[in-house]
């Protein structure tokens, strides 16, 4: 008989903690999209696509298999201070 293993807390987060963490990502896209985009009839779909993609990537981090990178919270505070830093530059080169 095989012995069940113990499961990580990445594994065993509960369901509202995703359902958190993906309405304040709506909240801010959408904070983002009626500052930046212009509304000439392409906002909502660009908004759609770019909330889809941002979904896919934050849960593939969250749970996904080098969700153990991501342990702490030095390590996303480290994640967070480095999108700023790729953000600025590409807003920098538009």
């Amino acid at each position: 008989m095989v012995a069940p293993t113990e499961k990580s807390a990445h594994v065993v987060a509960p369901a509202y903690a995703d359902a958190i963490g993906l309405g304040i990502i709506a909240v801010e896209l959408t904070i983002l999209f009626c500052w930046l985009v212009p509304d000439d009839g392409t906002r909502v779909i660009a908004g759609i696509v770019a909330y889809g993609v941002l979904v896919w990537l934050a849960l593939s981090m969250w749970h996904g298999k080098h969700a153990a990178k991501f342990s702490d919270a030095y390590d996303w505070a480290k994640l967070f201070v480095g999108s700023i830093l790729v953000g600025s530059l590409f807003l920098a080169l538009t």
